[in-house]
């Protein structure tokens, strides 16, 4: 995305001033012959290619009407027929339309119907020749994406022009449009994209030769379509011979000039003098907007001059076939790295190696985008990445806390909590290795507690030991020493509990 404008192509807009200067839409084919001769006769337009179907002849100037009288009603009256015949020539929209068309640089447009269902087998006017034909490709692994129906421009119009395209996109499951088809397959039969009938009729180039990569083990037949070459342009595509549309940036990449104003020749001549015109719509009344990466809403004709663009530029993105394994390798590669380091450093160094590979991850990648001009996904990578973060960070926290309740549970009645806590830190000073330590020790006894035990309630006796041994145990932790019974003995001599005891009362 470059975000400057291309002053090389020029939308020609049907927008609301040109609706509300010209009526509303279709309009007459007397309107679009006005269009068409202001654009080559008045401007000096160099190539024009309509983002738009001429399906049907244009009756609205009554002419048929009045040729039914004549053949009918009104076929004895000579004076009547005379003039319907004279004014045959004015009223015949679609020979005017024509007219303007002949032996100037146009592509019409049309499309394809891919829907199921009878409605998607439907067809209508004429296809131009194809660009290949199932002969041609016959033994070859082409998967372009295929059409059951198509509405195409009348017969006349179709003979009687340069060339023409179709402008389906390929839209995403996420209904963005990142993708133009080259080629869609009809009956066998490929024909290729406005952008790409644009491109040949600006090279003035009529064949379009397909650039296979590889063979297969005799040699004697190519496998896979990799590019299209059209004159010294080379067009990368996938599997489906599709290209990336290579956006220069948000709507007006290009100039709009709005139809009504070349009509009524408003604009300076140089705005269009030698320059190629796509005539379509950015109106939202006509149902042409798309999404795209680069806009939520974004005018269909523009994305149609962001490809042309791309091809004449040659900054069409290729996306070979090794990025699958390339794709493969790295993630294989980083996660494995990753898998077996993360654990053995702390959270800290954790969190800076993750902060330090995401952008070296992103650089790369956009290295390879600029320098190489190469599609290398990257969203599965960092995906694995911040999945192998946030695993290891959560389950060492829940290692970590259970480890500490542990430790809380063990030891939380007879050391201080100053001492849990340091425990804690470091689980593995607690071990079950003997050691020599110098050591005070405490034996305390109640004296007479049998006696008193059996004189007692057990809420009495209870109360009577919880006020012995709460003080007791107050100066033990005050003086960081160990409480313990008579079961927690062997593990504290053992050396289990290291922590040097300090007693200061003697309960005898």
């Amino acid at each position: 995305m470059p975000n400057t404008v291309d002053e090389r192509i020029v939308i020609v807009d049907i927008d609301e001033k040109s609706l509300a200067g010209l009526g509303r839409w279709p309009w007459g084919r007397d309107t679009m012959a006005k269009l068409t001769n202001q654009l080559f006769d008045g401007y000096g337009i160099f190539l024009v290619g309509f983002d738009i179907v001429f399906a049907e002849e244009d009756k609205s100037s009554g002419l048929h009407i009045l040729n039914k009288l004549a053949d009918n009603e009104l076929n004895d009256q000579k004076e009547f027929i005379q003039r319907v015949t004279e004014l045959a020539k004015e009223l015949d929209y679609d020979q005017l339309f024509l007219d303007s068309l002949s032996n100037r640089r146009v592509v019409l447009g049309y499309y394809f119907n891919s829907a199921s269902g009878e409605e998607g087998k439907l067809v209508s006017g004429k296809l131009p020749q194809p660009v290949y034909s199932a002969e041609e490709f016959e033994g070859i692994n082409i998967k372009a994406r295929s059409a059951t129906g198509y509405a195409a421009n009348l017969t006349r119009f179709q003979m009687d022009t340069t060339a023409a395209g179709h402008f389906n996109p390929s839209i995403d499951i996420d209904g963005v449009v990142r993708r133009i088809p080259m080629l869609y397959e009809y009956n066998g039969d490929y024909y290729e994209s406005l952008s790409l009938a644009m491109a040949r009729t600006l090279k003035d180039v009529d064949v379009i030769i397909p650039v296979f990569e590889g063979s297969n083990e005799t040699g004697s037949e190519y496998f896979e379509l990799e590019s299209l070459q059209v004159g010294d342009l080379n067009i990368p595509v996938d599997d489906h011979i599709q290209a990336l549309v290579p956006y220069r940036g948000k709507q007006s990449s290009f100039k709009y000039i709005s139809a009504v104003d070349v009509i009524n020749g408003t604009i300076d001549k140089s705005e269009l003098k030698d320059k190629i015109a796509l005539i379509g719509t950015s109106t939202p009344a006509l149902f042409d907007l798309r999404s795209t990466p680069v806009a939520e809403v974004f005018p269909g004709v523009e994305v149609h001059a962001n490809m042309l663009a791309g091809i004449i530029d040659g900054s069409i993105k290729l996306r070979p076939r090794y990025t699958f394994a390339a794709e493969f390798i790295q993630i294989l590669l980083v996660g494995l790295i990753l898998s077996i380091v993360i654990p053995c450093i702390s959270p800290l160094f954790a969190n800076l190696v993750f902060g330090i590979l995401f952008p070296i991850l992103i650089s790369f990648n956009f290295y390879i985008w600029q320098s190489a001009n190469q599609v290398l996904p990257i969203a599965l990578l960092l995906l694995m990445i911040l999945t192998l973060y946030l695993f290891n960070m959560t389950f060492g926290f829940f290692i970590e806390r259970r480890g500490k309740r542990e430790i809380s549970g063990m030891f939380g009645q007879y050391i201080p909590a100053e001492l849990v806590d340091e425990m804690s830190e470091n689980p593995a000073a607690c071990t079950m290795a003997a050691k020599n330590r110098d050591m005070s020790v405490l034996f305390s006894d109640v004296r007479g507690f049998t006696t008193i035990s059996e004189g007692l309630e057990p809420a009495e006796l209870s109360k009577l030991m919880n006020a012995i041994l709460t003080p007791l145990t107050a100066v033990i932790h005050e003086n960081r020493g160990t409480k313990i019974n008579t079961w927690a003995m062997p593990l504290w001599l053992s050396g289990a509990l290291p922590l040097k005891i300090k007693i200061m009362h003697d309960m005898h």
